[in-house]
């Protein structure tokens, strides 16, 4: 099972909404297309044994490499803007 989480910053109300979606969905054909078999409800504390692992264990963050942020999404080379 992946864990499938929400951007911060996102309003609350698309939060919510999102959140509902997701738990409502059963047509088999949509949870394969999303290469899930289903959405559970989680909370923040459901993570607390590995955030509590993650910081009393250095080896996790050996070779850390913070990922690059850019500013403007990469198009891909071949990638033409459509003539307004």
């Amino acid at each position: 099972m992946t864990t499938t989480g929400c951007q911060r910053g996102l309003k609350h109300f698309n939060k919510n909404s999102l959140k509902k979606t997701l738990l409502n969905i059963k047509d088999i054909q949509v949870l394969k297309r999303l290469k899930k078999d289903g959405f559970l409800p989680a909370s923040h504390n459901d993570y607390k044994a590995i955030r509590i692992a993650i910081e009393q264990n250095p080896a996790f963050l050996i070779n850390f490499q913070a990922p690059i942020i850019e500013s403007e999404p990469r198009l891909p080379k071949y990638y033409v803007p459509e003539n307004n």
